[in-house]
């Protein structure tokens, strides 16, 4: 049988499960997503390694397990996985336990491949079969100092968009009322007034591919805050140029810390080019610390 390298990746619909099965070689296991089944095979996704195929009659023992928790403690890559899922892009799939994404814009998350963990093949035959899948060149999302990161740059690929990844724990002391802010989950015409991307439908599309909340203090800053796997991710923090300087950033921010709060969120984090140093600092202020960085390593035309 043709087992296909690259598979549908899990959604949110997607059981966690534990599975034994009993072969000629003895007993194994497997734990991840079961992304397909039928009356011969089941077919399981560990977080960071290629799918399993287990043939139905070898299966003794099926049972669902919870999703990994992820803590501010826990690895670079662990919590991209969280960050993956809050701007997944439109098309997915899985190489291994490299995630490839597609969109209709050009966001860089939605129209990359996050290279964590295994993709099961030679790191230039995964190129080859990411460049087949997504019709062009390839864009892979590195974790700084990361395995993938050195393959790449030695493979000629060019380093780019540098960027801070930043948590923040929260607690109840954080879920103070914010009357003035205007909360909907659905960008609504206020909202994308003040967004940078403006009647781009495409990025539209992109954005509101994760369920997320949208808020607006008056008429001059917008958030947005996706959730997954119990923690909360701020984007799209932006105040009107017109307005910038009057303390709006550091209210929006505040406004959504509060909001998760409320919501009964218990981590937060965000992402943030390394070269904003304004954005930085205003971070760090509110209790923020860097977790790690990563960058996009592109083919060279």
């Amino acid at each position: 049988m043709n087992r296909p390298l690259i598979v549908d990746a899990p959604t949110s619909e997607s059981q966690r499960v534990s599975l034994r099965w009993e072969s000629a070689d003895g007993a194994s296991d497997v734990v991840g997503h079961v992304v397909a089944a039928n009356t011969d095979w089941v077919v399981v996704l560990p977080q960071d390694r290629p799918a399993v195929w287990v043939p139905q009659a070898e299966a003794r023992n099926l049972r669902r397990v919870p999703e990994r928790s992820v803590l501010p403690t826990s690895s670079a890559d662990s919590l991209q996985r969280i960050l993956d899922r809050t701007w997944p892009g439109t098309r997915r799939a899985r190489l291994g336990g490299w995630i490839l994404r597609d969109g209709p814009d050009d966001s860089f998350r939605a129209n990359s491949v996050l290279a964590s963990g295994d993709p099961g093949v030679e790191f230039d035959e995964a190129l080859r079969l990411v460049r087949e899948w997504q019709g062009g060149p390839v864009r892979l999302q590195v974790v700084i100092g990361s395995d993938a990161q050195a393959r790449g740059r030695a493979a000629g690929m060019k380093l780019s968009k540098l960027t801070r990844t930043m948590t923040l724990a929260i607690d109840d002391r954080w879920a103070v009322e914010t009357p003035d802010a205007a909360i909907d989950d659905a960008p609504n015409e206020a909202w994308l007034e003040l967004w940078d991307h403006r009647d781009n439908d495409a990025r539209v599309a992109e954005m509101t591919a994760a369920p997320a909340t949208y808020l607006r203090l008056g008429d001059h800053a917008i958030g947005r805050i996706a959730y997954f796997g119990g923690w909360g991710v701020l984007t799209d923090v932006e105040v009107a140029r017109a307005a910038r300087g009057r303390g709006l950033g550091r209210d929006v921010t505040n406004a959504l810390i509060a909001h998760a709060a409320r919501a009964g969120v218990r981590y937060l984090a965000l992402q943030v080019e390394q070269t904003n140093n304004i954005a930085v600092a205003l971070y760090e202020s509110l209790g923020f610390t860097e977790h790690h960085r990563y960058g996009y390593l592109s083919e060279r035309a």
